[in-house]
């Protein structure tokens, strides 16, 4: 029984015994940590799960904003473009058209910007302007546009004579012209995109609008900065 006993003493005095009994302690913490850490993402996977079920969201589309706003992937580029197509939509459901342009498809055009022609096709081509259903053209340049059908609304971000060029195709036809240039209104544009305090606004030629039988609404007038 003593001699037990001393060689359980002379095993505990030996450095080596303490150096494992301390792996060992820390093994099982490290592993009741994994577990605690497993137990509890499950645990919020399940409450997400459930919310989502409750409130009808879609836990991919939740799950791609989150990474979206982790990750910052959309560029300023993008986020511009986002935002004129919003802008773009706006302006074909709030102004007003002639009689006559008011049957078949809603035509939007634009003119060398491949990443706006996407966003709107991606997340308007399924809407419709009134009774019209909406297609969304997309044209390389300006001479590409000359064989087109008509088209009520027109994004170009050429400026000087190759916008003077765009707006002199279309000459006095009720087509909506939108430009993103400095000189955009001076050049033949009814609408041009602006930068304001870092935030995308737009100025409007009203009365060049209404001389080619187009109404403003005055939702799309009240957002205009002049």
């Amino acid at each position: 029984m003593h001699a037990a006993s001393d060689e359980l003493s002379a095993r505990q005095a030996s450095p080596s015994f303490w150096t494992r009994e301390r792996t060992v302690l820390v093994r099982r913490k490290e592993h009741c940590g994994q577990a605690t850490w497993k137990s509890s993402g499950l645990a919020r996977c399940f409450i997400a799960a459930l919310i989502c079920c409750m409130y009808g969201i879609d836990l991919p589309s939740l799950q791609a904003q989150s990474q979206l706003t982790h990750t910052n992937t959309l560029d300023e580029s993008d986020t511009r473009s986002i935002t004129k197509a919003n802008f773009l939509f706006h302006f074909a459901a709030s102004n007003e058209w002639p009689a006559q342009c008011m049957e078949g498809p809603f035509r939007l055009a634009i003119i060398g910007n491949p990443s706006l022609h996407a966003i709107l096709s991606d997340k308007y081509a399924m809407k419709s302007i009134g009774l019209q259903s909406l297609e969304v053209l997309g044209f390389e340049d300006v001479a590409s546009l000359e064989s087109a059908p008509f088209v009520h609304v027109i994004y170009c971000e050429e400026s000087g004579a190759k916008l003077q060029q765009v707006a002199d195709a279309i000459a006095n036809a009720p087509v909506l012209l939108i430009s993103d240039a400095s000189d955009g209104l001076q050049n033949g544009a009814l609408i041009n995109f602006v930068s304001v305090n870092n935030r995308i606004r737009f100025e409007i030629n009203s009365e060049e609008a209404a001389k080619r039988d187009l109404l403003i609404g005055n939702r799309i007038l009240s957002w205009a900065v002049k």
